[in-house]
């Protein structure tokens, strides 16, 4: 085989190699968005929660509210940290490409 097909066909698996990667930017483009749906939603409870604190009297009530803003909190700091490792694994899969190149 003559040298010069020897190196297009290296090039073409080494592409080839290089572009996979690039399927799972979708897969985390999806996680993303429902990560960011879910904190809205996380968001509009909580101010709806909030908004029944404000009026309500009744002790017992405010405090199952108060627990569940308390969870509401941890959900959505669960959510950011999952954010932030999606978008970092995004970036971490354009580099590997960039290497590949």
């Amino acid at each position: 085989m003559n040298n010069d097909v020897i190196n297009i066909l290296t090039m073409a698996k080494v592409i080839q190699t290089a572009v996979a990667p690039v399927f799972l930017i979708t897969g985390i483009a999806a996680t993303l968005g429902v990560l960011s749906n879910r904190l809205a939603r996380i968001t509009d409870r909580a101010r709806q929660l909030e908004r029944k604190l404000k009026v309500s009297v009744d002790e017992v009530f405010n405090l199952s509210l108060t627990t569940e803003l308390r969870a509401l909190l941890k959900r959505s700091r669960c959510i950011h940290i999952a954010f932030s490792l999606s978008v970092l694994s995004a970036l971490l899969v354009c580099a590997v490409v960039m290497l590949l190149f």
